[in-house]
């Protein structure tokens, strides 16, 4: 059980069990990544090696990982945030201007601007190149804190889409200062984005995964009947179509098939389990979870 981190940057005792759900799965992104590095040119396996804080690392709990167009690994942790450039790590904090130490979400616009979304506000590197004394830009935080609090951010043109809270929020930034529009509010607090093949929007929350509409309507895809199996932690989509979906399990859909679905997703799957001898099934038409 880790410990969560308040406002102040103090550490609550009380566990946090969504927070610890998006950190496993970071760890697993964060091992795929290492085990992507350590291949060469010919498919030669190479030794894996660990980083951590004594590396450089801005600290040991990995929240979010992004590679940016410029091939740099930029890595979210609890205590700042981190840009790997395959030798070092150079690291920023609170000091140089992030709003708050937790890294919750890391999108690139169309720009090549890095948006970090924290459990405190959003800012914005608006030059990866030129990395001053305190080069984030923060757009000015709003006034209930948990609107405060950006799990998700999605590149969206020149700006992104980010949740504040339950609120979906359009943001851009232009002659040194921020555009901020909402565009929906959803029924719980937003937890991840992502887009379709059709560039159609999905939005993860802590009650479940929804599709947004013409004129901002919400369409409800229940993933389980139990309501803490429809916490999403993470949203992916897949050079095939597919949308991936990470709750208590991890699921596979085609987004196209599954929209309108009286059943939820948990039950029009075929299921694979750890313990199970058979592969996974990778392939089919219908929702696969793994779990």
């Amino acid at each position: 059980m880790y410990p969560a981190a308040t406002l102040n940057g103090e550490r609550s005792r009380q566990a946090n069990p969504p927070l610890q759900m998006r950190n496993a799965f970071a760890r697993l992104l964060a091992s795929v990544v290492l085990l992507v590095f350590a291949v060469d040119g010919r498919g030669e396996r190479l030794p894996i090696r660990a980083f951590d804080s004594r590396d450089g690392l801005a600290g040991d709990r990995i929240t979010c990982l992004l590679q940016d167009s410029r091939g740099f690994l930029w890595v979210g942790t609890d205590t700042g945030l981190s840009r790997f450039d395959g030798r070092r790590f150079t690291r920023w904090t609170t000091a140089d201007g992030l709003p708050h130490p937790v890294v919750r979400s890391l999108a690139e616009d169309a720009g090549g601007r890095l948006w970090v979304g924290t459990s405190y506000g959003l800012a914005v590197l608006a030059d990866t190149r030129d990395l001053d004394a305190r080069p984030f830009q923060v757009l000015p935080p709003a006034g209930e804190p948990l609107d405060n609090l950006v799990y998700a951010v999605l590149p969206d043109g020149d700006g992104v889409l980010a949740g504040f809270g339950a609120a979906l929020t359009r943001v851009t930034r232009r002659d040194g200062s921020f555009s901020r529009e909402m565009l929906v509010r959803t029924p719980a607090r937003i937890t991840a984005l992502a887009r379709d093949r059709s560039g159609r929007l999905w939005v993860g929350t802590e009650a479940g995964l929804t599709l947004l509409g013409e004129g901002g309507t919400l369409e409800v895809i229940p993933v389980a009947r139990e309501g803490r199996d429809n916490h999403v932690v993470a949203l992916a989509g897949d050079a095939a179509g597919r949308l991936w979906v990470a709750t208590r399990a991890l699921c596979s859909f085609d987004p196209a098939r599954t929209s309108g679905s009286p059943q939820t997703l948990f039950e029009q799957a075929r299921w694979w389990r750890p313990a199970s001898p058979h592969p996974p099934p990778f392939q089919g038409e219908g929702p696969v979870c793994w779990g």
